[in-house]
């Protein structure tokens, strides 16, 4: 039996076990936890309880300050196979996991800016949006908006290259990409022209639910990233965007519905929209692999020509993170009824599968 200050006898598996067994706090008194871990309140647990994602001791300090924790659908994956719980770790400017893999290919998402289907929005300022590009379908002039994932590759919406009874939009060749544009058929310096040598929608893509609206394109030739040509950072599957998050939209898409199109860039903020709601504004088409923004008291939407754009949120370092490609609404900047946008988080192994990227 361990002897208590007040002469109290407790179980010797008392001493030490982080509860006053005695009354007075004596058997928790100048304790060690030889071949174990000591908690904060002085119980000793086995080692293996250290970040096991359970609280063992009683006041959680063998949870605190893990490098590691057990891997979940919820938890960001090191590259070493580690996990770790923080929320959002990628390129905000601390390293998380040891071998430093949350801060790697964090050459993205940055413009020389700080800081549509396009309706509601102004002009944007030349290289403010560099991963934008404009994708023209030959002998019909813009088509789509499209996102820069590498010096290689683009992110649009499937249903930009579905064929028609018309035309051939799944046919890569008809297909070019300017890069580093402002302004509709004025190019300049820093504005490239690339072919599409292949277009890559996915197979799971539903044109009447608009399901897996999602499609990469590679250019015929690789382009030279540059301050007006620079890729959107791509989110991990377990990126979190919460309802009430400011975003962007961009794109040369119609300014009203059923109007023309615009010549120059357009942008707009809006915010990310609870997809419980969205789904009740929107007839429950909203599914788990769509995301919705925009604002409820309406007049600020992508519309038509938007298609296939990026919805851009910045981290807290300002970083541009891709949270979806622009796919579909209930007609444009409407009162409650937001727009609708391919959640890219479902789709990054996917991405990473296809391109590398």
């Amino acid at each position: 039996m361990f002897q208590c200050n007040n002469n109290k006898c407790v179980s010797n598996t008392s001493h030490c076990n982080g509860w006053d067994d005695c009354g007075d706090n004596s058997d928790e008194i100048n304790c060690t936890c030889p071949g174990k871990f000591q908690c904060n309140n002085n119980r000793c647990v086995s080692n293996t309880s250290q970040c096991d994602s359970w609280d063992d001791c009683g006041d959680n300090s063998d949870e605190i300050n893990c490098t590691s924790v057990v891997c979940s659908a919820f938890t960001f994956h090191c590259s070493n196979g580690l996990c770790i719980s923080k929320l959002n770790p990628e390129c905000d400017g601390e390293q998380d996991c040891e071998d430093g893999s949350d801060e790697a290919n964090c050459d993205c998402g940055t413009s020389l800016y700080s800081s549509t289907r396009i309706v509601g929005g102004r002009g944007a300022n030349v290289g403010e949006w560099p991963w934008q590009v404009s994708l023209h379908f030959k002998g019909l002039g813009h088509m789509c908006g499209a996102s820069v994932l590498s010096d290689r590759w683009l992110l649009t919406a499937a249903h930009c290259v579905q064929d028609t009874t018309v035309y051939k939009l799944s046919q890569a060749h008809k297909w070019e990409a300017f890069l580093g544009l402002q302004v509709q058929n004025q190019t300049n310096e820093w504005t490239v022209k690339r072919g599409v040598k292949q277009i890559i929608a996915h197979r799971y893509y539903n044109r009447y639910t608009e399901d897996s609206d999602i499609a990469l394109m590679e250019l015929d030739t690789r382009v030279s990233l540059t301050q007006h040509i620079r890729p959107i950072c791509l989110p991990s599957s377990t990126y979190f965007f919460p309802s009430g998050q400011e975003a962007w939209i961009t794109g040369w898409g119609t300014t009203l519905q059923g109007g023309a199109a615009t010549a120059i860039l357009q942008k707009a903020e809006v915010k990310i929209i609870n997809s419980r709601l969205c789904n009740i504004l929107l007839n429950y088409r909203v599914t788990g692999n769509m995301l919705c923004a925009g604002v409820l008291s309406g007049g600020v939407d992508t519309c038509k020509g938007d298609s296939g754009g990026p919805l851009s949120v910045a981290n807290s370092r300002g970083r541009f993170f891709l949270a979806g490609v622009t796919s579909w609404g209930k007609g444009c900047a409407r009162i409650y009824a937001p727009g609708v946008y391919t959640r890219v988080t479902k789709y990054r192994s996917w991405i990473k599968q296809k391109t590398g990227v």
